[in-house]
């Protein structure tokens, strides 16, 4: 048998002699890369828009093919009707976002006719296709657009048809949370308002500015339906206007309680804000405290004081409001089993949602009284 002492393995294509310049095989030659000069097609100069005063502005062409034809044709539409916002002129703004959403909707379920600029129907037998690669409308969200619309509605005087709009929107952000209570009052659905409020707050319940207009929006609701001169509000005199009082003393108590303990007030650029926005939840307070007749003792010691204000809170208004919802679960646990609902729903309905003020009687924190005024102290 012939000896063989080549090496057993191969790596590569070469021997495996052990005399090769590799270790185990010859090194690799590395090709040297030629450099080679790109051509460069001729370009225009590039003239950034938003270096353009009014560069949104500048179109001859419509609403929907500027959103169709042009890459940057949506957030045209929506500066322009910013822009038109701003300067006050609240129709032009209400009718471009008003198209704007119309085009949207158009778009999502394909009767957009993008051959001429109308809208397709299927039985005049128009293609949904895009006529060429530019005529594709990328953007499919109008929530933006469609709070510019209630907004405008507003400013213009249609309430109305700015509540019908804000029962379509989704409230996700604090901002649409706002806008769909801040209609809802206007309208005097109060009762919305509140829900709405209370159903986000769930969610965020460190949010002062939630449970700030939630006491807004119930004292607001008082103030439209109380005409006598300022009296105390009991259970036993008027226990509508004592729920909505005492509900909304609760919230704005919980609101400054937030700021208090926030360290918003050590930011010097904002100080300005909180100082007028505790200004005026002190001078909301101070007037319910007197309406729900809870008095504050001229005593200088403050743990005096909170003790004090914590027992009259106890005895005025969290024992009474507790008997109250009691009394109201009773009466709806009764009405289901007999056909008299309407008189009790009514009733209900026309004080206050049973589930925001127990959300709000349920959150109850005599820290909320504590009779401290510095900032950041709780």
């Amino acid at each position: 048998m012939e000896d063989n002492d080549d090496f057993p393995f191969s790596f590569g294509n070469v021997s495996d002699d052990e005399e090769s310049d590799g270790i185990f095989c010859q090194p690799k030659v590395e090709a040297q890369p030629t450099a080679s000069t790109p051509v460069k097609a001729a370009q225009e100069p590039y003239y950034p828009q938003i270096d353009q005063d009014g560069w949104f502005h500048n179109s001859a062409k419509s609403v929907q093919e500027t959103m169709l034809q042009e890459k940057t044709g949506a957030t045209k539409i929506k500066m322009r009707a910013d822009h038109y916002y701003m300067l006050g002129q609240f129709k032009e703004a209400y009718d471009l976002a008003h198209e704007y959403c119309r085009i949207i909707a158009l778009n999502e379920i394909n009767l957009i006719d993008r051959g001429n600029g109308g809208i397709a129907r299927p039985d005049e037998g128009h293609t949904t296709s895009p006529s060429n690669g530019g005529d594709v409308l990328k953007v499919t969200d109008s929530k933006e657009m469609q709070e510019m619309i209630i907004r405008c509605a507003i400013k213009l005087g249609r309430m109305s048809e700015a509540a019908d709009l804000a029962d379509g929107l989704v409230a996700l952000e604090p901002g649409t949370v706002f806008l769909k209570a801040k209609v809802y009052s206007a309208v005097g659905r109060f009762d919305d308002a509140a829900h709405i409020l209370v159903d986000y707050q769930k969610t965020r319940s460190s949010n002062y500015a939630v449970w700030r207009s939630l006491g807004e929006t119930i004292l607001t609701s008082i103030q439209d339906t109380v005409t006598t001169p300022p009296s105390p509000f009991t259970p036993d005199s008027d226990s509508v206007t004592f729920v909505k009082a005492t509900t909304a003393l609760l919230a704005l108590l919980r609101a400054r309680h937030l700021m208090r303990c926030s360290l918003w007030s050590s930011v010097s650029y904002a100080q300005q804000r909180y100082d007028r926005e505790m200004s005026i939840l002190c001078k909301n307070i101070a007037s319910l405290e007197h309406r729900c007749d809870i008095v504050r003792p001229y005593i200088a010691t403050a743990d005096i004081d909170d003790l004090s204000m914590q027992a009259q809170f106890e005895s005025k208004i969290i024992t009474p409001l507790r008997k109250i919802l009691e009394s109201w679960n009773d009466s709806i646990a009764s009405s289901l089993t007999t056909s008299t609902t309407t008189e009790t729903t009514a009733t209900t309905q026309k004080i206050l949602l049973p589930e925001v003020v127990d959300f709000v009687v349920s959150a109850w924190d005599p820290q909320v009284i504590s009779s401290s005024t510095t900032p950041n102290q709780c």
